[in-house]
């Protein structure tokens, strides 16, 4: 699964259900695990975006 920001790359958390699993539907625990995947993959793009040295910008 997958998801297109508004600005960057899409971020993917890695999951790739069953034919089955979509038909039935997501349990709470698959659903979690696709809202963390996505967040950390999200968060790693920013990361890498920002580079070593951000410049703050605010105190």
């Amino acid at each position: 699964m997958a998801v297109r920001p508004p600005a960057g790359h899409p971020v993917s958390a890695g999951f790739q259900p069953d034919a089955d699993d979509i038909e039935a539907g997501l349990d709470d625990a698959d659903r979690d695990e696709v809202a963390k995947g996505l967040a950390a993959s999200a968060a790693a793009q920013v990361m890498y975006a920002m580079g070593d040295d951000p410049v703050p910008v605010a105190r």
